[in-house]
């Protein structure tokens, strides 16, 4: 990648969406909350990955995410000792209130690598009632440099108190749907 992440064979939305979220993370005006609505959750996961190798890459800034490093690596592969992946369990395909206490728990925790922690939670609609309420507590009183990130093809499913607290990002539709609804938005730029 060498830090051209604009030259990236990636669909239009996620683009769009991530040089939005590169601009938060530049003027250091990153909330600690995004739902991101992925009609595609592929989509989602690309633009995870995407910003978290921006926050966990050893490059020198203008050159993030370098895709080579080692912080880059391990989020591409889904292993960086201070994120969290968090999906549906198998059988229920649900996500329970257990790993969501795990996951609450694991983000209060000193970062190994001394920087941010992330949670990222696909398919983030299917999180049970109890583990939405047991969420809530970690969204509204965040730790510093945690970025949780709800990926989720329905929204609307999440619930409104949940959505109230994040940013929203809409990877809707090809040709420029892409949004990002901090710095960018009120700069009135659209994607």
């Amino acid at each position: 990648m060498s830090g051209d992440w604009s030259s990236l064979s990636l669909p239009e939305p996620v683009l769009a969406a991530y040089a939005a979220l590169r601009l938060n993370v530049e003027s250091g005006q990153l909330a600690h909350g995004y739902v991101v609505a992925a009609p595609n959750p592929a989509w989602g996961m690309l633009l995870a990955k995407l910003l978290l190798q921006q926050l966990f890459c050893e490059a020198e800034p203008a050159k993030r995410p370098c895709g080579e490093c080692r912080g880059c690596q391990l989020i591409e592969t889904q292993r960086h000792p201070d994120t969290v992946w968090l999906e549906p369990e198998m059988k229920s395909r649900v996500i329970g209130i257990d790993p969501i206490r795990e996951a609450n728990h694991f983000l209060r925790q000193t970062a190994f690598e001394g920087g941010w922690k992330s949670a990222i939670f696909m398919h983030a609609d299917r999180m049970n009632e109890a583990a939405a309420n047991a969420f809530l507590k970690t969204l509204e009183e965040p730790p510093p440099q945690v970025l949780l990130l709800l990926i989720t093809e329905s929204p609307q499913a999440l619930l409104p108190t949940i959505i109230s607290r994040c940013r929203m990002v809409s990877l809707a539709g090809g040709g420029g749907a892409a949004r990002e609804s901090g710095v960018v938005e009120r700069a009135m730029l659209d994607w």
